[in-house]
């Protein structure tokens, strides 16, 4: 993903951010100006300190938004090339498509994660917050989980040796991404089956 094709889906988080943070800063500015004014018995320009406060809190917000659109796009940039390095038949057999995460753009820089779209392996792949590990997760129906929170602890329990557990979004594992690399098709194959055997042996439905 381009820098500018970043920018662009993401105009409005950043007027957004930039007209809140400025807002903020701006009164924390006036207000700490006006005290120290009151403090040290000074006599300043109203309007003066009104400039110095608008330009002290508008740099501020503007630094902000600056960093959290720069940190957003490196962790989107993370994803797409994320994406490129999967084997080109494993992303045809799975469906693997990039997608936007399920948030709101207004007050978050856009996100991304991978999606298994093929019917009969639906499929999430996210990379961690560190990005030093690859997520994943077999999306389940919680709704026909009984007693779902009893058998979600039981199955934590069960499956926590083999670094496999329900999540918020299904049956989840992760490895490190540095492994993963060096994981052949079969073997990234083999991983995401076992997540889905096991759904069938716990008899629970993969959404």
């Amino acid at each position: 993903m381009k820098l500018i094709d970043y920018f662009k889906l993401n105009k409005e988080t950043i007027k957004f951010c930039l007209k809140l943070c400025g807002i903020i800063f701006t009164l924390i500015a006036a207000i700490i100006s006006i005290a120290v004014t009151i403090k040290t018995g000074t006599k300043e320009n109203p309007i003066y300190v009104f400039l110095i406060a608008v330009l002290f809190g508008n740099s501020l917000g503007l630094l902000i938004a600056f960093l959290g659109f720069v940190a957003g796009y490196l962790k989107a940039k993370s994803i797409f090339d994320f994406h490129d390095g999967i084997p080109k038949d494993l992303v045809k057999d799975l469906g693997i498509k990039i997608r936007p995460v399920k948030n709101d753009f207004r007050y978050n820089f856009m996100d991304f994660e991978l999606v298994g779209v093929n019917r009969n392996s639906p499929l999430i792949l996210r990379l961690s917050p560190s990005k030093k590990e690859v997520w994943i997760t077999v999306p389940i129906l919680f709704s026909h989980i009984e007693n779902d929170t009893v058998k979600i602890n039981q199955f934590n329990s069960k499956y926590k040796i083999r670094d496999i557990q329900i999540n918020g979004l299904g049956i989840f594992t992760s490895t490190n991404l540095n492994k993963w690399k060096r994981l052949s098709e079969v073997k990234i194959m083999e991983k995401i089956a076992e997540l889905y055997k096991i759904a069938e042996d716990e008899n629970i439905t993969i959404f």
